[in-house]
């Protein structure tokens, strides 16, 4: 995305390399709708402060400071303490209004060259990703040119589309690899129909062709030769 690239353009400030660090740590901490619902994460002598938009969420995440905190202080090792807040961070001036701000959520910019701040960037791709997975379980064999043309107000780049493709890919070989074991070695028969589902989930989405399209040939083209023969003692 633009924003990431405008962000990553200033990488030699310091902070902005910690907070985006930061971020990333904390979204493998916490649920995605606890991470979505963040307004922002700040350090203030020594104390992180994790901001959220709602006490309920802010009394869950509470009783998980000692987890946080352990993972945390092992890439920011003086952080010595973590509090969970409700609202603005304490202290605060109120910004002028010529200030640069995030467009999003109004928070103070460190890079000028971007239009949203590091958090609702993440945020922000999170969401695409979210649209790419949907479009995906509904229609695998959708390629990148359908999809962009159906997301006109927020478009989504080809580079995230081949990720999370490449992503579903590999999961579904992970899948047919564990139902070949289980119908080789363990003599699984109830695998079979699992095995063949996710071999032809798999040629949909490397292929980008719709079911009725699917041969024998692309399995073996595309498959190991071990996958292929079952797949036709299956069929």
């Amino acid at each position: 995305m633009q924003h990431i690239k405008n962000l990553l353009a200033d990488m030699n400030n310091k902070n902005i390399k910690d907070q985006l660090l930061l971020l990333e740590i904390y979204r493998t901490l916490v649920e995605k709708e606890a991470f979505l619902k963040t307004n922002q994460l700040f350090i203030k002598n020594r104390i992180l402060y994790i901001e959220v938009n709602n006490p309920v969420l802010a009394n869950q995440l509470h009783y998980k400071k000692n987890i946080f905190l352990k993972a945390i202080i092992q890439k920011y090792p003086n952080i010595k303490e973590i509090r969970i807040i409700v609202g603005t961070k304490p202290d605060e001036k109120q910004p002028a209004e010529d200030e640069h701000k995030c467009r999003k959520c109004g928070s103070k910019l460190l890079a000028k060259s971007s239009r949203l701040c590091s958090l609702c960037i993440c945020r922000e791709e999170e969401r695409v990703k979210q649209r790419v997975r949907k479009a995906l379980l509904k229609t695998p064999w959708i390629q990148f040119e359908e999809i962009k043309a159906t997301e006109t107000i927020n478009p989504i780049s080809k580079r995230l589309f081949m990720d999370e493709k490449r992503y579903e890919i590999s999961q579904l070989y992970d899948i047919i690899s564990q139902c070949y074991r289980e119908i080789k070695i363990n003599k699984n028969e109830k695998n079979k129909s699992i095995f063949i589902e996710k071999v032809k989930k798999y040629i949909i989405l490397k292929l980008s062709v719709r079911p009725e399209k699917i041969t024998s040939e692309m399995v073996k083209n595309h498959l190991p030769s071990r996958i292929h023969k079952v797949y036709c003692e299956c069929e």
